[in-house]
């Protein structure tokens, strides 16, 4: 369910992923990528420019 929020608010804000990571109930960057890395699509910040490439239209 976090790393659900997370990617609605990747796709949704300009938060930075460290303050996604925070507001999803992560303690540590670190366990938000590596729970991220397991159950969402990819590294988190790899994720993050990809979705906000594709927003800007590029």
């Amino acid at each position: 369910m976090r790393v659900l929020h997370a990617l609605r608010m990747l796709h949704e804000s300009d938060l930075s992923v460290t303050a996604i990571a925070q507001a999803s109930g992560f303690s540590s960057l670190t366990s938000f990528e590596r729970v991220f890395k397991k159950y969402g699509d990819g590294k988190p910040k790899q994720a993050s420019l990809k979705i906000r490439s594709a927003r800007k239209g590029g």
